[in-house]
């Protein structure tokens, strides 16, 4: 059986969506280059606190304004405010930032950053079963709310089908994590918030990530 693996991209009051044909970030996220990066941390609503750190390893080197940041390097972040799922407040959240590069051997680098997508590792999409169908956990209005939809098949040829931001602002934004929907920020004291609708967010450990970074 086919699993469906879906997920919705927010626009935040700073701009989060452009068309998937996009170059380049533009406006206030113009100066970011894209990193990709995993997870090193499980985040989930339930159970963070505010001011706790967490990190994601780069998985490639990238030279940003003249400083390499060879692989491996951490990019250093903590939660900002985190909203918990309860009978009362049924919509939780997680506002994170990355604000320090730290290369091994070296002093933290102070950098700003906006996260652009979050996706399943290869091992996390492997690791689902393969007979479950997994589908949005928000409202069908909130299925519909994103106007750009692609896909692709895993090595299991499972369908995973990404709900992408819509055309128009100066960044591409995709969430491909069941239920949790990302708005990227660029702010020097917010990177994303992670929104979900009746349940806790919850981003695994070894998550894949595009972060949009900046050095100071």
């Amino acid at each position: 059986m086919t699993v469906k693996l879906a997920a919705f991209a927010l626009i935040p009051f700073l701009f989060c969506a452009t068309s998937p044909a996009q170059d380049a970030p533009s406006g206030a996220f113009a100066n970011q280059v894209p990193v990709n990066a995993s997870l090193k941390k499980e985040l989930n609503s339930k159970a963070v606190k505010v001011g706790e750190e967490f990190t994601a390893a780069t998985e490639k080197p990238v030279t940003i304004n003249n400083t390499t940041l060879p692989k491996g390097t951490l990019l250093l972040g903590h939660v900002v405010d985190v909203t918990r799922h309860t009978k009362e407040t049924p919509n939780a959240s997680i506002t994170i930032v990355f604000d320090h590069a730290q290369v091994k051997k070296a002093n933290p680098i102070p950098i700003s950053a906006s996260v652009y997508k979050i996706s399943f590792s290869e091992g996390q999409l492997l690791g689902q079963h393969a007979d479950a169908d997994v589908g949005m956990r928000g409202s069908a209005n909130e299925t519909n709310a994103a106007s750009a939809v692609r896909g692709f098949t895993d090595q299991q040829g499972r369908t995973v089908d990404a709900t992408e931001s819509t055309a128009g602002a100066p960044v591409h934004v995709v969430s491909m994590i069941p239920g949790v929907a990302l708005s990227a920020v660029a702010s020097d004291t917010k990177s994303a918030i992670l929104t979900s609708q009746k349940h806790d967010v919850e981003l695994g450990s070894g998550t894949e990530m595009v972060i949009g970074v900046q050095v100071k």
